[in-house]
């Protein structure tokens, strides 16, 4: 049996819509305490209430008079929070291959490994439909076009698939749910308000570069912090219930899915390397070993490699996912 989850109060032409009304829901559950913040920043003028949603069939890399891409969440003139229907759909798209991967070619062989025998079959449909959807997150970084909906999307699926769909919209939620805090930051922060005081003053380049870098620094910290103040949720019948593994999966995939728009990640002029970034944020989760996340991360970097004909130097055999994150991500630094 076929589920569609389209409704005709669904804006937008790319699967993704379907998931546009849990956005705000998602942000707004963050916590307490950034609800009073955006309020109170609303009312005094400085935000710009709710998210400017674009809807278009651009690629995410389609460029701006100033030659930036447009179509990556942004903070207009420090009040408005924008994103777009483009790039959405890629980080679902990438944060169902991130899990799937993780979970079909990580997770399950290690714990058959463990006891070895076959405890879980390998999904090899779901692993197929994963490397599918990443070539065609691919390709609308560049070139945009329709999602082939014979590929895994929140809007159109098969039943048997829905628990593991529900579960991909989970991680997104909390992957765009990271992102947008980062962009809130920006404008609780001030930071619009610094650089141009900064510019204003004579700065040079290079000290406007370092102030940049800074504050995605501090946006960063702030996001990680805001989302780990939610993890303890409600649900439909007042029970409380934990979100934290949901929500550090989420905001490693927003974090990861960055690395596979650049040839590079390390840092730029104005934006820190995302290989910090991540390795800031898997820090401050203070990871048991056992966790999840490094596999998560492993699974990125890997993938990433791939994509611009990297070979990174590995080791053939290691007990734990933590020693072989630390040896890619050192080896993700060398890259230039």
């Amino acid at each position: 049996m076929i589920r569609n989850n389209y409704h005709p109060s669904h804006e937008g032409t790319q699967p993704v819509r379907v998931l546009q009304h849990s956005i705000i829901a998602a942000l707004e559950k963050t916590n307490q305490e950034f609800l009073d913040r955006s309020h109170q920043l609303i009312k005094l003028g400085q935000l710009h209430p709710g998210i400017t949603y674009h809807i278009n069939r651009e690629p995410i890399k389609a460029m701006d008079s100033n030659r930036s891409p447009k179509q990556m969440p942004y903070l207009l003139g420090g009040k408005v929070i924008n994103i777009h229907e483009t790039f959405l759909s890629y980080l679902w798209c990438m944060s169902y291959v991130l899990i799937t991967l993780y979970e079909e070619q990580v997770a399950k062989p290690d714990q058959n490994r463990q006891a070895g025998n076959v405890v879980y079959q390998i999904n090899k449909h779901r692993v197929d439909n994963a490397y599918a959807l990443f070539e065609y997150a691919r390709s609308i970084v560049i070139f945009f076009d329709d999602w082939d909906l014979s590929l895994p999307n929140p809007e159109i699926y098969n039943e048997t698939e829905a628990q593991w769909i529900e579960t991909i919209n989970g991680v997104y939620s909390y992957a765009i749910t990271f992102i947008l805090q980062h962009e809130f930051s920006h404008s609780f922060l001030g930071h619009r308000a610094k650089k141009d005081e900064l510019k204003s003053s004579g700065a040079t380049q290079s000290e406007q570069d370092a102030l940049s870098r800074k504050h995605e620094w501090e946006a960063d910290n702030m996001a990680i912090d805001a989302l780990r103040r939610g993890y303890r949720l409600e649900d439909a019948n007042g029970r409380v219930i934990s979100t934290e593994l949901t929500s550090q999966v989420g905001n490693l995939v927003g974090l990861c899915s960055l690395i596979f728009l650049s040839v590079s990640i390390s840092s730029s002029t104005s934006h820190p390397s995302l290989a910090d970034r991540i390795d800031s944020l898997i820090q401050t989760l203070q990871l048991t070993p056992e966790s999840q996340l490094w596999g998560v991360a492993c699974v990125a970097f890997q993938l990433w490699s791939r994509q611009f004909g990297y070979t990174l130097a590995l080791p053939t055999a290691l007990d734990e996912y933590q020693g072989l994150y630390k040896i890619m991500l050192a080896e993700a630094r060398k890259i230039k």
